[in-house]
């Protein structure tokens, strides 16, 4: 028997919408915890955009709050921009974001693989 696949809906977001970026230091606002499995693990595309007229340096904290969890981005003005393209992560782990300046939404995917 496969692998089983399943859309989950990021922890962060209510109904499925965008997060808001509110956090502006970290820990960050938060946007998903994995499962908890040790086997089985979340796969997750994140999407940035910038609803101001200036460019904001986001920080992405995928997995853990140390310098080696974080990706710095800069988001262009009035643009969207992919931050993470099917990252995997579970144990629990929890992805958080934060900017200095408010104005950016996160938008999430999350695939939950069920390894068997």
């Amino acid at each position: 028997m496969g692998n089983s696949f399943a859309l989950v809906i990021p922890s962060g977001s209510t109904n499925n919408r965008p997060v808001r970026v509110v956090a502006t230091a970290s820990p960050g606002t938060l946007v998903h915890n994995a499962t908890s499995s040790p086997v089985d693990f979340d796969e997750v595309t994140l999407d940035l955009y910038n609803t101001t007229a200036v460019a904001l340096e986001v920080t992405i904290e995928f997995g853990g709050t140390t310098a080696s969890d974080q990706l710095v981005l800069v988001v262009p003005a009035k643009s969207l921009m992919r931050a993470v393209d099917q990252g995997r992560l579970n144990n629990g782990a929890v992805i958080r974001a934060f900017c200095p300046t408010a104005g950016v939404n996160l938008v999430a995917k999350v695939t939950r693989v069920q390894v068997s």
